[in-house]
């Protein structure tokens, strides 16, 4: 029985969001993302109560407020606390100990979460590192989390979360790391300032043609977005990463994610973690701009 819908969505509606998205964000949305992306746009309509995709569509052209709206709804953020937490043990036991010994004259320590999502990568990696450097506080750690999704950034600066989403997190992360609500807070915990004061997290776009970037970084982590690109854009992405990646540097990427032809320059560590080993600036356009310097 075909199921009678509140708006009218054609195939030329689809493949137009299909279209803006792509050249927007550079995600991929495959037919069968059909039914999710016409959810998405329903909740735009109703919110601003018009009746039809295409003068949304319309809407969206003229106005730079609903363009970000119309990005935002279509991106999917969905993470939790040590997810994959084999990359988070790898950390732990070999690339910290490995970067206290390498910085232990200037005693700077960079990361930068990609896809960050709504934080819960970005405080998996501040914990572990305090966890793991004894005196973090006489060094100068800085996370750089970010992501394409404006209001979830806005979200992440406040390090409040739901406490479903820390429920099966150790016991001693949560009395060591987190505050619990109370009052109508109850059902919330916040990250400790001290911690949060490590993570700065910024609006980014991973196919922007130039990165606010420079080659700084220790270890970045780029999970799970790989796989909204198709393989020209993912390989692009990777190399801008390497871009950036110290030389020795890692790179941690999604459990279905490859380094596709980038396996060359790379020396693959197990899973889908790799270490830099060439300096890809001499293949491909160097990033020269300095604004997120840490």
């Amino acid at each position: 029985m075909s199921r009678t819908r509140e708006f009218s969505f054609s195939e030329n509606d689809f493949d137009e969001i299909k279209k803006r998205i792509k050249n927007l964000a550079g995600i991929h949305l495959s037919d069968h993302k059909r039914d999710m992306v016409y959810g998405r746009m329903a909740r735009r309509l109703r919110a601003l109560h018009m009746t039809r995709v295409d003068e949304y569509l319309k809407l969206v052209e003229k106005e730079p407020q609903e363009l970000i709206n119309f990005t935002n709804s279509l991106t999917t953020n969905l993470t939790s606390f040590f997810r994959e937490n084999h990359h988070f043990e790898y950390l732990k036991k070999f690339i910290i100990p490995e970067l206290l010994k390498l910085h232990r004259s200037d005693r700077k320590i960079r990361i930068w979460i990609s896809a960050s999502s709504t934080g819960e990568e970005a405080v998996s990696t501040a914990m572990v590192l305090c966890d793991n450097i004894p005196d973090w506080k006489s060094w100068d750690i800085k996370i750089l989390a970010t992501d394409l999704d404006s209001q979830v950034i806005e979200k992440c600066r406040k390090g409040i979360f739901p406490l479903k989403n820390v429920e099966d997190m150790p016991e001693k992360f949560l009395q060591k790391y987190f505050l619990k609500g109370s009052g109508k807070n109850a059902d919330s915990c916040r990250f400790k300032q001290p911690y949060q004061n490590l993570i700065t997290y910024k609006e980014f776009n991973l196919i922007q043609e130039r990165w606010p970037l420079k080659k700084q970084f220790d270890v970045i982590f780029c999970r799970n977005v790989l796989i909204y690109f198709d393989k020209k854009t993912q390989q692009q992405v990777i190399g801008n990463l390497l871009n950036v990646l110290k030389q020795e540097g890692h790179l941690f990427l999604g459990h279905s994610e490859s380094i596709g032809t980038f396996k060359s320059t790379t020396t693959h560590l197990g899973k889908t973690w790799y270490r830099n080993v060439v300096d890809t600036n001499q293949l491909s356009r160097k990033q020269k701009l300095d604004k997120y310097t840490l």
